[in-house]
């Protein structure tokens, strides 16, 4: 059974052990407070194997200080789990700091361009 849920620039949902993140519109400094609670919330409902964020219809207007804050409440998040991020090539810079603040914490992520190659490395990273 999939759980959902969503918000205004955010949907939520587990598909198959597979937590994804879907993201659009603009998000500002203050945007990460209810998806971050909701993703707790839904993490510790649904148990997830492995996450992805798809960011590509999303533009982040943060300032570097607080995109790095940012990167690393992610971190912390999804230390614990294979974290794929589906990213458009002019988001890879900004997504990197997740990628680097999630594996600083022992965690295994990547970066890919598509859904399909992001859920194929989840598949191989959760068996």
């Amino acid at each position: 059974m999939d759980t959902q849920f969503a918000m205004p620039g955010c949907e939520i949902r587990v598909r198959k052990k597979i937590l994804e993140m879907r993201f659009d519109g603009e998000r500002r400094e203050m945007d990460g407070v209810e998806p971050e609670r909701a993703l707790v919330s839904i993490m510790r409902h649904a148990q997830p194997k492995g996450m992805m964020f798809d960011v590509r219809e999303a533009h982040y207007d943060l300032p570097p200080s607080r995109w790095r804050e940012r990167a690393k409440v992610v971190a912390r998040i999804t230390r614990d789990y294979p974290l794929a991020i589906v990213c458009r090539n002019d988001q890879r810079a900004q997504n990197r700091v997740i990628l680097a603040a999630q594996r600083e914490m022992g965690g295994t992520s990547e970066a890919f361009s598509s859904r399909t190659a992001a859920q194929d490395w989840l598949k191989q990273q959760i068996r």
